[in-house]
């Protein structure tokens, strides 16, 4: 109990210190704004001696500043000059002027006060005083034009004259053309009328005249917004010794939370003002924060007589931390293991690995329990043959390759330095084991080569092909010549008439074959279905006469309609040469095309053999890359892989019916064009 009032009196004596520190700040804050103030207020009688500044400015950018319909100059920044107004303790008239006019006006002195952008150009002319808003400007175009800001520089923009748009326009779009408007209603009017391709102008200007016109579905805002850059008041330079005395009233009325008010009463709860901070009330708020700083130091040193308990607590800490980073590794879709250099798992996050760890005994390495399915073994043989050896030995970075069933495992062994030993200095070498499942890399990378071989073949065709459409030129030349010479017995006819039929049947042979092995580079074309189907088994005819199978065709001569020829000559290729090896003892093979649905433009395309069938174990595993029935050497596993992800890539759906010794139907459901 006596400790504990003892902690209790130096809390209170830490808090008391505390707040009288933070009282004396205010108040010092306090005193020296005041003294300032009266300072401010004797040099404002010397530098304005009738007490009386001039404002002017643009009296048509509603609700920024104009002039209403009863002649009364009003708006958010008219409100604020009166509130400026009240801070210097002298009366600031605000005359309204078109814009343009009203730079002129101030640059020869006849104005005192006028808020803009500052830039570069006008600094030549004017002084800045600090920021009291930040405002954006948009760009505003025809709704539906699909433009974008970079597009500026090739449009006609409708821009106020004297607007610091016009210096933004001429930097960074040279080329724009610019139409110069009196406001920027008038400028919407051009744009709604298609004299101009859009305008630019303050956000909250544009959206009040979009409101006024109620063009608000004709007109669209560009985004992001042209620029966004803080607002200040410029004075002519002759008046530059009144700058300090304006940035301290624009200070106390952003302290006092005016601006807000007045935007509240001109937007309500809209805020397309940005309202700053200045830095006097930057410093102020970080004083406070110093001072809370001071009193949490305080408190930390208090609290540094439990440090016992900050042990545990950070403790624990730690151990969520490190849940927390199992918890991400194990999420790792790869397989990671750290193994030390006596081969033992330090940490893993793969649970086969973690369950053939705990497995783990006497004469067995870690890593072959932990790579035992992928080597394919219960233990290593030697170490040259362990994977954690070797990268241990050679101090490289080890890749290994290897295949389980329909499966491709990528093994890599990568040494790390876990630093010295506590105990001994001695080095603590390690390796992380990263298995990553690369079947998909490896079918895609075959896919790739068979695509490569299936173009080389379609070169090889096209020069066959021309190489052999002259002798038949000549073959058909020479029947020609005979007829016309000496061709009129019955005999000498009959046997030029087969001559010129092989010829034409030749010469449609290498057509079909060079439609069916042109390279198309997955372009959309238009594809007459009968004749395609009769392309590929065309090209199947030696394998189709080899085993004495029929072929039907079932498609109507009319259905057209535009694919990627590409991607269907895989599909049908394949499809066709799996039937086909399915039909060992003969059999008929069918290919049917329809028009599916004509509104939604699918096609369906069907292939059915009567050869052996698939068995109800080997469906689940069709369409896996690798997987195949067929002995070595006669089938890579791809051929239905290969039809499955082209039909996936061009949007289609495909579908597969068997029964085993009764066939098998494929069916391909595509859109088309």
């Amino acid at each position: 109990m006596k400790k504990l009032l003892e902690f209790t009196k130096e809390h209170i004596k830490i808090i008391a210190i505390s707040l009288l520190t933070v009282t004396l700040v205010v108040g010092g804050l306090t005193l020296m704004r005041d003294q300032q103030q009266e300072r401010n207020a004797e040099l404002l009688k010397q530098l304005v001696p009738d007490g009386r500044l001039v404002y002017g400015a643009d009296d048509s950018a509603p609700p920024v500043r104009f002039v209403d319909e009863d002649g009364v100059y009003k708006g958010v920044v008219v409100d604020y000059m009166n509130l400026l107004s009240l801070e210097l303790g002298i009366e600031i008239q605000a005359v309204p002027y078109e814009w343009e006019e009203g730079l002129e006006a101030l640059k020869k002195g006849e104005t005192d006060l006028c808020d803009m952008f500052a830039s570069e150009e006008r600094s030549k002319d004017y002084v800045f005083t600090d920021s009291i808003y930040t405002l954006r400007v948009v760009v505003a175009v025809r709704a539906g034009e699909d433009y974008q800001l970079e597009d500026i520089d090739r449009l006609t923009i409708a821009t106020q004259k004297g607007d610091y748009a016009n210096e933004f326009l001429r930097e960074n779009y040279p080329n724009a053309q610019q139409v110069f408007v009196h406001d920027v209603g008038e400028g919407l009017k051009l744009l709604l009328a298609g004299q101009v391709d859009a305008i630019i102008g303050d956000e909250p200007v544009a959206l009040y005249y979009i409101d006024d016109l109620g063009c608000e579905a004709e007109i669209q805002i560009l985004e992001p917004t042209a620029y966004e850059a803080p607002v200040v008041l410029a004075m002519p330079k002759k008046n530059q010794h009144l700058i300090p005395i304006i940035n301290d009233a624009i200070q106390a009325i952003e302290e006092k939370g005016q601006l807000e008010k007045i935007q509240q009463k001109w937007f309500g709860i809209s805020t397309p003002l940005i309202i700053n901070k200045s830095n006097a009330h930057n410093i102020r708020i970080a004083a406070i924060a110093l001072l809370i700083i001071f009193l949490v130091a305080a408190f930390g040193y208090v609290n540094g007589k439990t440090l016992k308990k900050q042990v545990v607590r950070r403790t624990h800490e730690l151990e969520v931390r490190k849940n927390e980073l199992q918890l991400v590794m194990d999420k790792i879709p790869e397989g990671l293991a750290l193994v030390n250099c006596e081969r033992q798992v330090i940490s893993s996050n793969y649970k086969l690995f973690r369950a053939k760890a705990e497995k783990n005994g006497e004469g067995i390495c870690a890593c072959s329990a932990l790579l035992g399915d992928f080597c394919g073994r219960e233990k290593c043989l030697s170490e040259e043959e362990c994977l954690v050896s070797c990268c241990l030995r050679e101090g490289r970075e080890l890749l290994r390759k290897e295949e389980q069933g329909n499966q491709v495992y990528e093994l890599r062994g990568v040494p790390a330095d876990l630093g010295s030993d506590e105990e001994g200095g001695r080095e603590n070498k390690a390796v992380l084991v990263v298995v990553r499942d690369i079947t998909m890399d490896e079918a895609n990378s075959r896919q790739l080569l068979l695509s490569s071989k299936m173009a080389a073949i379609g070169q090889l065709a096209a020069g066959m092909a021309h190489q052999i459409r002259n002798p038949l030129g000549i073959i058909r030349n020479q029947s020609y010549i005979l007829r016309k010479n000496g061709g009129d017995s019955p005999q000498t006819s009959r046997s030029l008439n087969y001559i010129d039929d092989s010829v034409k049947r030749a010469s449609d042979i290498i057509d079909n074959v060079m439609n069916f092995w042109r390279i198309s580079r997955d372009e959309i074309r238009k594809i007459r279905l009968h004749d395609f189907l009769q392309s590929v088994l065309l090209l199947q005819a030696e394998g189709i006469a080899k085993k004495k199978l029929k072929t039907v065709i079932n498609c109507s001569d009319e259905l057209v309609f535009e694919a990627d020829e590409e991607a269907l000559k895989h599909i049908l290729h394949n499809l066709v040469a799996n039937s086909i090896d399915a039909m060992e003892q003969g059999g008929t093979l069918t290919l049917e095309g329809a028009l599916k649905d004509k509104k939604a433009g699918r096609v369906l395309i069907r292939c059915r053999d009567t050869g052996c069938g698939i068995s109800a174990e080997n469906m689940q595993n069709l369409f896996n890359p690798f997987f195949t029935t067929k002995e070595p050497g006669k089938g890579t596993g791809l051929g239905l892989f290969i039809v499955y992800s082209e039909v996936q890539r061009i949007g289609g759906r495909l579908d597969v019916k068997s029964k085993e010794g009764r066939g098998t139907e494929f069916t391909v459901d595509i859109p088309v064009g």
